[in-house]
C-alpha cells in the first residue's frame, strides 16, 4: 500500500504509477459469453513417458556421465526423488527449445545448453529437497480434501513412481488453486472445491456414457445435464466472489488514496512554518561550524 510522505516533494506521476501498479488486473470475461471457456483453454500437464526419461538418461551419459551414474544410483534408491529430477530436467530442456525455436537460435557445435551444463552438487540436492517438500504438503493436503484421489495416487507411488510423479502434476493443475486460495479466500476456495468434485463426477459419468448400451444412456445422460447445470452456478459464484474480493480491494485503495491526499494537504497548509525551520536548522549549521573553526 502506498506509505506516508515525509516532508519530500511529490510527483503526481508517481502516486499515478503506484496505482497502476497495485490494481489487480479486471477479470476478463470469456469470449462470446462461453461460461465453459475455463474447461477449453486449461493446458494439458506435461507428461513424461518411459522412452523420454531413457532418452535424457542417454544423453547425460555421453554429456554428463557422472550426473547420469548418479541418477542412476538415485532411481534404485528413492525413485520418487528420481522421478522428480528428471521432470525438472525434461522441462528445462523444453524451456530451452522452445526458446531456440523462438529466436530462430540454431545450437552451435561444441556448445552445451542449460540443462547439459554441470550442476552444483550441493544446489541440485536443496532443489530435489525443496521438491520433495512440496509433493509432501501437496499430498498432505490431498488426503485431508480429496482422500479417494490421494488413496489412488499413493498407491501408484508404491508400484510405479515416474507414473505418480506424472498424475500428482496433472492432479495438481486441478485442485492446487484450492490449496492457495483457502490461504486467502476460504470463500472462493469453498466454491473451488465444489466444483473439482463436480469436474470428477462428470468425467466418471463421461467414461460410463462412453461404454454404456442404448438404453443404458438416458439415465446418465440425465445424471450428466444435472451435473452440467450445477457447474454453471458453480462457475457464476466463483466469478461473484472474485468481483466482490475485486471491489473490496478497490475500495480499500480508494480510501488510503484519500488519506494520502489529505496528507498532501497538510504538508502544503504546513509550509510556511515548515520553511522557517528548516531555515533557522541551515542557518544554526553554518553559524556552529563558523564557531568551531580556531
Amino acid at each position: 500500500m502506498l506509505t506516508l510522505f515525509a516532508r519530500r516533494p511529490v510527483h503526481i506521476g508517481m502516486i499515478c504509477m503506484t496505482f497502476l501498479f497495485v490494481v489487480p488486473a479486471w477479470p476478463q470475461e470469456p469470449e462470446s459469453g462461453n461460461i465453459w471457456s475455463d474447461d477449453e483453454q486449461k493446458s494439458e500437464s506435461i507428461q513424461i513417458t518411459k522412452d523420454q526419461v531413457e532418452a535424457i538418461l542417454g544423453q547425460l551419459k555421453t554429456s554428463q556421465p557422472k550426473r547420469a551414474e548418479e541418477l542412476e544410483k538415485l532411481r534404485k534408491e528413492d525413485p520418487i526423488k528420481f522421478a522428480l529430477e528428471i521432470r525438472q530436467i525434461a522441462q528445462r530442456q523444453m524451456q530451452e527449445q522452445a526458446r531456440q525455436k523462438e529466436t530462430a537460435e540454431p545450437k552451435r557445435p561444441g556448445s552445451t545448453t542449460r540443462t547439459e551444463r554441470v550442476e552444483d552438487t550441493t544446489r541440485t540436492d536443496r532443489w530435489r529437497d525443496y521438491l520433495v517438500d512440496r509433493l509432501e504438503e501437496y499430498m498432505s493436503w490431498l488426503e485431508k480434501n480429496f482422500p479417494q484421489q490421494a488413496a489412488e495416487l499413493n498407491a501408484l507411488s508404491q508400484s510405479d513412481p515416474e507414473e505418480f510423479v506424472n498424475k500428482v502434476a496433472v492432479s495438481r493443475r486441478r485442485y492446487e488453486p484450492i490449496m492457495r486460495a483457502q490461504q486467502r479466500s476460504p470463500k472462493l476456495a469453498e466454491a473451488l472445491k465444489a466444483d473439482a468434485e463436480l469436474q470428477d463426477r462428470r468425467d466418471m459419468l463421461l467414461e460410463k456414457i462412453a461404454t454404456a448400451k442404448e438404453q443404458e444412456r438416458a439415465p446418465l445422460i440425465e445424471e450428466l445435464t444435472e451435473i452440467v447445470g450445477n457447474r454453471f452456478d458453480i462457475i457464476i459464484q466463483k466469478r461473484l466472489i472474485k468481483f466482490e474480493e475485486l471491489e473490496l480491494k478497490i475500495e480499500q485503495m480508494r480510501q488510503s488514496l484519500e488519506m494520502e491526499k489529505r496528507q498532501l494537504q497538510e504538508l502544503v497548509n504546513q509550509k510556511p512554518q515548515s520553511t522557517r525551520e528548516r531555515v533557522a536548522e541551515l542557518v544554526k549549521a553554518v553559524e556552529d561550524a563558523k564557531q568551531q573553526k580556531p
